[in-house]
């Protein structure tokens, strides 16, 4: 959980009103304005990720582990099936994982042509596996496994980022403060963001 006073004691800004511009008097007034959807508050992945062990749940925390590991332990399943099938062709799973791992985090470019590519690779994952195409059904699964357990980290972090953001107005400022978040107006398109350096 989010220590209040420690978040507070890492950043300049002390209470919404020490935010020139905003038009806000407090913060339960921006939080009204989000849940009514006149607002919306985008977050940083790299914020989501960095603080993601204080807060989540050690459900959660534990979750992410296993999202973080799971591209790592596909590599070694990959490995293992290439030995048990006797067919050295599935190792080219190994550079497939790690293109697919760097691309599935959303921060990377062409986010939306490789998501298509990756849901078309998971539906001809079924089909391969279907038919009993060892060795394709183990370079899709190389490419589908990394790439959704990053986007599936990250989108979990996101979220859980979001909720505690409306839960503590330290958090809010510090992290209005040290990284690219922007607060934007659905309706006009305003936006209102820290234009200065972020850690």
């Amino acid at each position: 959980m989010i220590n209040e006073d420690k978040v507070r004691s890492l950043c300049k800004l002390k209470s919404l009103n020490d935010i020139p511009g905003l038009p806000f008097k407090s913060f339960d007034e921006l939080k009204a304005s989000i849940y009514e959807g006149t607002y919306a508050i985008d977050l940083s992945y790299p914020a989501a990720r960095e603080l993601s062990t204080a807060i989540r749940t050690p459900l959660g925390t534990f979750n992410n582990l296993i999202l973080l590991l799971a591209p790592w332990i596909t590599m070694l399943c990959v490995v293992g099936a290439a030995i048990w099938l006797g067919n050295y062709l599935g190792l080219l799973g190994l550079p497939i994982a790690l293109i697919s791992n760097f691309i599935g985090n959303p921060m990377a470019p062409g986010k939306g042509f490789f998501g298509m590519i990756a849901w078309l690779a998971f539906l001809f994952l079924f089909l391969a596996l279907w038919q009993g195409w060892y060795t394709t059904t183990w370079l899709l699964a190389s490419g589908v496994v990394p790439f959704f357990s990053n986007r599936e980290m990250y989108r979990e972090n996101i979220n859980a980022l979001n909720k505690a953001v409306l839960d503590s107005e330290a958090l809010f400022l510090y992290l209005y403060e040290k990284y690219p978040v922007r607060l934007r107006n659905t309706k006009t398109g305003e936006e209102y963001w820290n234009i200065g350096d972020h850690a």
